[in-house]
């Protein structure tokens, strides 16, 4: 088709008057032309998304890329979320009604780009015909964003870094995360990098989910959004949970069928940074099939609904995962998947589960002759989660062993599996606990343990006791009150092999991704004196903690993408 004509640093007016800057990318040819809109905070004129935009022109398409209020080059002070429903609105309004327009407006980003996307909806905007979500968070911050699970995190405090003020900073990978994750009082998070401006300090003013929080996430929001959504996210993805959320209220509970018809799933073997350049992570590779060209896949969605092109992809499977340890894709017509049930392991002890040489057991009915192990937890000396500071990554498929090691992380494994094991969906741990402190974290991370011993982690999740009950106010518990706590692990896609064994670890912390409680019961962003805890896991018949899995016994196996469509569709 040509290159494309380009616009540079086009002006795109806000309702208030502050000017947004846009590159503008048009085919060589007679418009009007349907147009793909990128809004972004990481800079609108790198190569990366040159490139895209070129490829997204040769296929017809007007592409319009954007530096989000605060940003690159555009006006305005940046203040992540909040700032992305009217603005996204306004731009989609914009790129609606240019002359070299015809109307019909896609959307298209990953991570906070996918944010760009999602809150405009309510808003509904008739030109946001579609949308393509990448890695998307959950739209509730104290799911995910600011708080994972109500606990501050430590990655979305150098994103504050990372994206202050116009332009990205990219040396953050060079710094001591440690440094900054033991920052006290935790308000001075931002002011410690010469932040005093920074959106963070405004953050910590609202340390529950209160009025301040509800402009983003409130009940029936989802119904507001009428948009056809292709969410794509990975096993490994940090924002995994946003479209594990999203997906279902979309695709299932939506009151509109049109709007529930309108949705697609893919969920590949990936981090957050979806990137096809390898089959490899960490130390597994899971095949060429398992990569996807996610621009290429994002062109068809938007021929179907901006161009009207009857191309076959909404004739497709609306889920489409791929289930690592069997190196296959399936296709399922729903997520959760309908085929799923719940399979339970209890946690069980012949002698303290402390580390890897204690006896702490996973079965299927309730075994062991300890009722409780107990360890103690120091938020100076904090058990350390996998992380990637390069990536803003807080882990994928490594090694758990020397984490596992620890006195202070109990380990549960089960008996060598004697057939394959398709775990497909939500993944939870139900426990009973205690703490000798007024509030501490409880985290839970599944790991598949080969014969050898390596412990491949799958996913993890965190539950802070005083949120055991909602996020709205905060509850301290009673010293040495038993209580029990649901710790969300989100989900995978995994075949556990024969031979190998199920392992479910708990402790108090992964550091450096979360900020360490420091057991006070005290305002989080506050609090400066730590507190040693003395925590306890129950695993008895009176209190029978247990690990929750979805296993799929026949999972629908499918062939992978290539030559431009999905093999066999």
């Amino acid at each position: 088709m040509g290159r494309a004509k380009i616009q540079v640093n086009v002006h795109v007016p806000m309702r208030d008057g502050v000017l947004l800057a846009a590159n503008v990318y048009l085919p060589d040819k007679p418009g009007p032309f349907p147009v793909i809109l990128n809004r972004t905070p990481y800079g609108k004129d790198n190569a990366l998304r040159f490139q895209r935009g070129q490829l997204f022109v040769q296929s017809g398409y007007a592409v319009v890329q954007m530096d989000v209020r605060g940003r690159g080059d555009s006006q305005g002070i940046f203040n992540p979320n909040f700032q992305e429903i009217e603005d996204g609105y306004d731009s989609l309004e914009w790129c609606g009604t240019q002359s070299w327009s015809s109307g019909a407006v896609g959307t298209y980003g990953g991570s906070y780009e996918g944010w760009t996307q999602i809150y405009p909806t309510r808003l509904q905007s008739p030109y946001h015909h579609a949308a393509f979500l990448m890695c998307t968070p959950s739209m509730h911050p104290f799911k995910e964003g600011p708080y994972w699970s109500g606990v501050p995190s430590a990655i979305m405090g150098m994103m504050a870094l990372y994206i202050a003020g116009k332009t990205t900073k990219e040396f953050i990978s060079e710094l001591s995360w440690e440094d900054w994750v033991n920052v006290r009082p935790l308000k001075d998070l931002a002011a410690a990098f010469g932040l005093e401006d920074s959106y963070w300090k405004e953050r910590a003013q609202h340390p529950t989910f209160d009025d301040y929080y509800r402009r983003l996430w409130f009940e029936g929001v989802t119904e507001r959004t009428r948009v056809p959504c292709y969410h794509v996210s990975g096993w490994f993805d940090d924002s995994l949970g946003g479209t594990l959320d999203l997906f279902p209220a979309m695709a299932h509970r939506h009151p509109d069928p049109k709007v529930r018809r309108a949705q697609k799933l893919l969920i590949g073997p990936w981090p957050h940074r979806l990137s096809n350049d390898s089959s490899k992570l960490g130390d597994f590779d899971y095949g060429e099939h398992s990569k996807v060209p996610l621009p290429r896949e994002a062109i068809r969605w938007f021929d179907y609904w901006l161009k009207g092109i009857d191309n076959g992809i909404m004739d497709e499977a609306p889920c489409r995962m791929f289930l690592m340890g069997a190196s296959r894709w399936i296709e399922t017509d729903s997520f959760p998947v309908s085929a799923a049930r719940e399979r339970s392991f209890f946690l069980g002890a012949t002698h303290a589960a402390n580390g890897l040489e204690g006896g702490g057991t996973l079965d299927e009915k309730m075994c062991g002759e300890l009722p409780a192990s107990t360890f103690q937890y120091d938020p100076l000396h904090p058990a350390p989660a996998p992380f990637w500071k390069e990536n803003f990554q807080s882990g994928a498929n490594e090694d758990l062993r020397a984490i596992q090691s620890r006195s202070d992380v109990l380990v549960f494994t089960s008996s060598p599996l004697t057939e394959p094991l398709n775990v497909i969906g939500r993944i939870k741990a139900e426990l009973y606990v205690r703490t000798s402190a007024k509030d501490t974290d409880f985290v839970a991370r599944l790991s598949d343990v080969h014969p050898d011993g390596y412990a491949q982690r799958l996913n993890h999740g965190i539950q802070r006791l005083r949120f055991r009950n909602g996020y709205e106010k905060a509850e301290p518990v009673e010293p040495d009150e038993v209580v029990r706590i649901e710790i969300d692990l989100w989900a995978t896609g995994h075949q556990f092999q024969p031979g190998h064994c199920l392992r479910l670890e708990v402790t108090s912390s992964g550091f450096p991704v979360w900020a360490p409680n420091y057991n006070t019961g005290e305002d989080i962003w506050e609090e400066t004196i730590p507190v040693i805890a003395e925590n306890t896991v129950y695993h008895s018949e009176e209190h029978p903690s247990r690990l929750i899995l979805s296993e799929v016994p026949e999972p629908g196996f499918a062939e992978p993408w290539e030559e431009g469509r999905w093999v066999g569709s």
